[in-house]
């Protein structure tokens, strides 16, 4: 064991988290999602202050999270995530944002829901769970709701999205079919997909929305994702 792990080790998990996200030093650059997608989305939307988004598989406040960087610069949104785990931390870190602790579907339901020893990985999907070599540690009931009427209950009046980040393992182009995207058209959609194209998510047979300019399929890799970005297709 090296003197830097041992020193990780030794020091309580509060104190790494306070020096993981303070800006201790100051030429370095604030990176919260896994990859650096937060980066490519913050200079995608460099020119807007303040923004909403709706951040669905939102996992954490803070951690491997495609909004808090946003969140940082005054925008606000809606949090949707279904690990009961993290609901406290959402309310604590994320004080300005709307929260929302239901799975989202294309059918309003109950279902199972696969919890992992690493909580990214987390996933209603069943044939998800079969292709991988590590099984989940626990199963749950959880609460799923279209996108398009949690976005009734939860999006303040005259309120336009702006982004729409999806990432639940597997449910991705659930989430993109249960909204009604003729009435919630977001603005910019980024999705995680690590086998799906841009193009496969482009001919699936949901209406993404006339007023969505774009729409970009991100992936585990940056270079993939900057590769889709660059690539991404404007929506008319």
């Amino acid at each position: 064991m090296s003197i830097g792990d041992l020193i990780r080790k030794l020091t309580p998990r509060k104190v790494r988290e306070v020096m993981a996200y303070s800006d201790f030093d100051e030429y370095s650059r604030k990176v919260y999602s896994q990859e650096g997608e937060d980066l490519l989305l913050s200079r995608i939307f460099d020119h807007l202050p303040k923004g909403f988004y709706v951040d669905c598989g939102a996992h954490h406040p803070f951690l491997f999270s495609n909004t808090k960087l946003l969140y940082d610069k005054g925008w606000r949104g809606i949090n949707i995530e279904p690990n009961p785990e993290v609901s406290d931390l959402f309310k604590r870190y994320r004080p300005n944002d709307m929260y929302c602790g239901v799975g989202v579907s294309e059918q309003k339901g109950t279902i199972p829901y696969y919890v992992y020893g690493h909580p990214a990985l987390n996933t209603f999907d069943e044939a998800m769970v079969k292709s991988r070599s590590e099984k989940p540690i626990k199963q749950l009931l959880i609460e799923t709701t279209p996108l398009a009427e949690l976005l009734n209950q939860n999006l303040p009046p005259n309120t336009s999205i702006d982004l729409l980040t999806i990432d639940v393992e597997g449910f991705d182009l659930k989430v993109l079919k249960s909204n009604d995207c003729a009435k919630y058209p977001p603005n910019f959609i980024f999705v995680e997909s690590n086998e799906t194209t841009l193009e496969v998510v482009l001919i699936s047979d949901f209406p993404i929305g006339a007023s969505t300019q774009s729409l970009t399929c991100g992936t585990l890799r940056l270079s993939r994702a900057i590769e889709s970005l660059a690539e991404g297709s404007e929506i008319v």
